[in-house]
């Protein structure tokens, strides 16, 4: 059997109570190694049952003194010690028991891959009309439509992008490779890491996932990431 590397699941929060405890649930549920995940929750000052709720699920918590989801990832992130980093926001809920392993599996197969994110968001029948069509364009600004940087599946266009990449299907997951053509709005919502990329990488008193990976590309050239055939 496969030995399951750490992950620390990073999810800042402020007065969350009325999505925190589905999006606990749904990490409670996953089918990965309960001694290998440790949940970081940094919150920013929540008077609500957030931190009750947290505590519940064995949550790590540390205090978010700026507030903002930014830094509230910043602060996990210093506080975490999993070889790998799922930034996962309060109202995500993970779709799957085999998430986790989902996530985690390509990125021990392909050790240049820097993440994995999943291609597409889950789509339910019960959520809000807003979230619905978000979630089938793929994108929470239909500006994005146009501009083509999307990096979650589209029902209209039927791409999870439109920036140019290599692309090599795996199965169960794309192994993907960003060059001159720059780099669609990866990050968040399920989006996970390699700690020590994450370490080295991110500097001040914010985590701005978009903003390390077009750093890294441009002072690589290249970015090697997976998407992974599930949602969110």
């Amino acid at each position: 059997m496969m030995d399951y590397p750490k992950v620390s699941i990073l999810i800042p929060t402020l007065n969350a109570e009325g999505v925190l405890e589905k999006c606990l649930k749904s990490i409670e549920m996953q089918n990965y190694p309960k001694k290998n995940i440790e949940i970081v929750i940094a919150d920013g000052g929540s008077k609500d049952k957030t931190l009750e709720i947290a505590k519940k699920y064995g949550a790590r918590i540390v205090k978010n003194k700026l507030k903002t989801g930014e830094s509230g990832k910043k602060v996990a992130l210093a506080n975490a010690s999993g070889k790998f980093c799922a930034l996962v926001d309060s109202d995500n809920i993970l779709p799957t028991k085999k998430w986790l392993k989902e996530m985690i599996v390509p990125l021990t197969e392909n050790p240049k891959a820097l993440g994995s994110e999943p291609w597409k968001y889950t789509w339910r029948k019960k959520d809000g009309f807003i979230t619905r069509y978000c979630a089938l364009i793929g994108m929470n600004d239909p500006l994005v439509h146009f501009l083509g940087n999307y990096d979650r599946m589209n029902l209209l266009t039927g791409k999870w992008t439109e920036i140019p990449h290599e692309e090599e299907d795996k199965g169960d997951y794309l192994v993907i490779k960003f060059g001159k053509g720059g780099i669609p709005t990866i990050g968040a919502n399920g989006t996970v890491f390699r700690t020590g990329f994450l370490k080295e990488n991110v500097s001040g008193n914010y985590l701005f996932d978009i903003d390390i990976l077009y750093d890294y590309l441009k002072k690589h050239g290249n970015v090697t990431f997976i998407k992974v055939k599930n949602g969110i």
